[in-house]
């Protein structure tokens, strides 16, 4: 390391390493920990075996991982990241397989914080055309349930009104 800074130990003022010089170290450390990476090296039977769990660990989250539609990878990402901040794939695939039934019986397409679907609506839908006699809000709040194995939205509309006393 001391080489990579100095190109002589014997003059008062160092010479610094040319860019081009930097760069093939670099360039040549990286070929050497891709290859490392790709082909390691074993120093005893437990290691060879310990290898083998962890390729097969990876392969078996890459393919729940891979499998997993975007709408319920969006909805388990979100789990993730709203319990510790970040994530990764191993989180979210532990997080999907501890609560599968959970995300297996949500509706294919989430509703969105921000899609218009999850505002409440006001007056009539929202499009103040006419109002019922003595009603003034219509909301309307849906959430996902299941019928017959599928997933439906349900809509739940309240209507708020004046009552004669």
């Amino acid at each position: 390391m001391l080489a990579l800074g100095f190109s002589s130990c014997g003059e008062k003022m160092p010479k610094a390493w040319t860019q081009a010089e930097i760069e093939e170290i670099a360039d040549q450390s990286a070929r050497t920990v891709y290859y490392e990476l790709t082909n390691p090296t074993f120093e005893n039977v437990g290691d060879v075996a310990h290898y083998r769990e962890t390729i097969e660990d990876g392969e078996s989250i890459d393919s729940v991982f891979s499998m997993l539609s975007t709408a319920t990878l969006k909805r388990v990402a979100d789990v993730c990241i709203n319990k510790s901040g970040i994530t990764d794939k191993k989180q979210i695939v532990q997080e999907y397989l501890k609560n599968k039934s959970v995300y297996s019986n949500m509706s294919p397409d989430p509703v969105s914080a921000d899609s218009k679907t999850d505002k409440p609506a006001t007056d009539s839908g929202g499009s103040d055309v006419t109002k019922k006699d003595g009603v003034f809000e219509t909301s309307y709040n849906y959430y996902a349930d299941t019928i017959d194995g599928k997933p439906v939205k349900v809509q739940v509309k309240t209507e708020k009104s004046y009552v004669k006393q």
